[in-house]
């Protein structure tokens, strides 16, 4: 079980540049710009991984919801069950990824190596005589490194495994993890549930105001009160017209975008609006079940 959640940690970070490991705080990409040393050579951009305890991003509770298709709450198990087995002594070791030591983030050799492939140091020839040659040459070397690192990035590929969590007698089996970074994400909404073909017509109105709630199509999943509103807050900057509420579960604060009675309701709510919320699920209640 720790090797499935570390794996899904390292596609994380390189997928989405940023991770957040509730209770502990956030992984992030940083991006450390080119320089020119004595010797007339661009040392690239460096990317590195650091820590901070910003706001809330990417939760890994969500990514494991979404990739093992369980409930937040059983995600929020899991992750926990990692958490214990990983930290030791107050130190957070991740395979592949690094060691966290207080707020002191070590990152990983073979990641670093994966988020810089272009690290060697390029010469610079000039003429005394002439800055604009020089200056030409640099940009184009810059311009190219920049963005050859981020396609690397972005469209690099992993190996293709099998994730299988592990709790005692259960097993959640049948869940492929796909480390290919461009479809990553995409890869991920497609464990998701089968809606008929046929057209199914969502009911748009204020569903907040419906009291025979059965499914709710949940965006996000937070540690607190004040996390959960502050991320409806963003959704509605981004979406005016989006309602949304937040509710307990388990002992985390599930941000839904929709609800309903209607099962195919809520499936077609979450399809149509998969650009807006990647990361979304529906939950229903086992009574509903």
């Amino acid at each position: 079980m720790v090797n499935e959640v570390n794996k899904l940690i390292y596609n994380a970070i390189i997928n989405h540049k940023t991770l957040y490991l509730p209770d502990v705080g956030n992984l992030c990409v940083v991006r450390y710009p080119s320089t020119i040393n004595s010797k007339n050579e661009v040392i690239p951009p460096r990317y590195l991984v650091e820590f901070n305890d910003d706001s809330p991003t990417i939760s890994l509770i969500d990514i494991i919801s979404s990739v093992a298709s369980v409930d937040s709450s059983r995600a929020e198990e899991i992750y926990h069950r990692w958490l214990d087995k990983s930290k030791q002594g107050g130190v957070l070791k991740i395979d592949r990824v690094g060691t966290l030591s207080g707020k002191s983030f070590i990152c990983d050799a073979e990641l670093i190596r994966v988020l810089n492939p272009n690290s060697n140091p390029i010469s610079i020839t000039y003429r005394k005589s002439s800055k604009l040659p020089l200056i030409l040459s640099i940009c184009i070397v810059l311009i190219a490194i920049g963005y050859g690192t981020w396609w690397y990035i972005d469209n690099s590929d992993d190996i293709t495994e099998l994730v299988t969590i592990v709790d005692n007698e259960s097993t959640i089996d049948n869940t492929v993890l796909n480390p290919e970074i461009e479809n990553f994400e995409s890869d991920i909404n497609m464990v998701s549930e089968v809606v008929d073909e046929q057209i199914i017509e969502v009911n748009t109105a204020d569903w907040r105001n419906n009291e025979n709630i059965r499914h709710w199509v949940v965006v996000g999943s937070y540690s607190s009160v004040e996390n959960a509103e502050r991320a409806i807050a963003a959704i509605i900057r981004r979406m005016p017209d989006a309602k949304c509420s937040y509710f307990k579960l388990g002992s985390m604060y599930a941000v839904a975008a929709f609800g309903s009675e209607n099962l195919s309701e809520c499936q077609e709510y979450k399809r149509s609006h998969i650009n807006d919320f990647t990361q979304s699920w529906v939950f229903t209640p086992k009574q509903y079940r």
